[in-house]
């Protein structure tokens, strides 16, 4: 993001949905999370890409009151995973509204979920799964705040890998990377990919396994660690305690800030380019701590 240029925009608008927004990413990037949350806020207000629209809930926004509210999976999955940690938190009824993706998961945590597609009970109040570390103004970092459904296979001294995530988000280009990139990772133990997508590369391939996340939270619980692009796969791990090495591009989100490890998830280390496009430093990087 070009600070100088956000600064140009408020002085002209200061109301300008999109400036707002961009101040507040350039707030969190910064660690002024508290100052961050009600300009990321602004994203209401603006064009911002959802993957469900404020819109298709008419009532008004939660005011923090003990009423029912619905929390309604407002952008991609990773977003879900690590903002549902404030779920535990939640002192009044609550109605969490997802995609069919993620149900089973939630679900499994004896989370009061509905389907996006299945009748909804009454609810007073709505908020976004997003706007959740702006009621509560602080970030909670658990060890872990969700749990795998018990399988009976075992997956011991393997790395679960995934290189690419939703090739519809607008930044996909920059964080995902070509499978070919984890290659020199298997000198260190057996690489399981995590994607549902197949390759020819020699990865262990449990595709044919994996019909949601819950599956997907299986197979991570019984790994070593995950190695992954930023993709909803890490924020997942994360959330469910796993050692995770993230590889983060050069231009990277917000959220990850500019050290080694993060605020969020207390398992990570983090990994990132030295210059644009430039994966095989971060992997070699991993590689040595691996």
């Amino acid at each position: 993001m070009n600070v100088e240029l956000i600064k140009q925009q408020l002085e002209a608008n200061p109301n300008d949905p999109e400036a707002r927004w961009k101040h507040g990413c350039l707030l969190a990037f910064s660690g002024r999370w508290e100052e961050a949350w009600p300009e990321l806020e602004w994203r209401f207000k603006g064009h911002r890409p959802t993957i469900t629209k404020r819109a298709f809930y008419p009532r008004p926004n939660w005011d923090g009151s003990n009423c029912r509210v619905l929390i309604y999976q407002e952008q991609g999955f990773g977003d879900l995973f690590q903002y549902v940690r404030y779920i535990h938190e939640l002192k009044c009824p609550y109605i969490l509204h997802v995609q069919p993706e993620v149900y089973n998961l939630l679900k499994y945590q004896n989370f009061n979920v509905v389907m996006i597609g299945d009748p909804l009970p009454e609810y007073d109040q709505v908020c976004g799964s997003c706007s959740l570390p702006y009621h509560f103004k602080r970030i909670i970092a658990p060890q872990f705040y969700l749990q795998a459904p018990k399988t009976n296979f075992k997956l011991e001294g393997k790395i679960g890998i995934a290189w690419a995530g939703n090739p519809d988000f607008y930044d996909d280009g920059h964080r995902s990377c070509d499978p070919s990139e984890f290659l020199p990772l298997s000198e260190c133990g057996e690489l399981v990919s995590l994607m549902i997508k197949k390759t020819s590369y020699p990865f262990t391939d449990l595709s044919m396994k994996i019909r949601d996340f819950a599956d997907t939270a299986e197979i991570i619980d019984q790994l070593d660690c995950v190695v992954t692009v930023d993709t909803a796969v890490a924020h997942l791990a994360g959330a469910l305690g796993k050692t995770v090495h993230l590889a983060l591009s050069y231009k990277h989100d917000w959220r990850w800030q500019t050290g080694e490890t993060t605020p969020w998830y207390p398992t990570f280390k983090l990994y990132r380019q030295s210059e644009e496009g430039n994966w095989k430093s971060v992997f070699n990087n991993i590689k040595e701590v691996l």
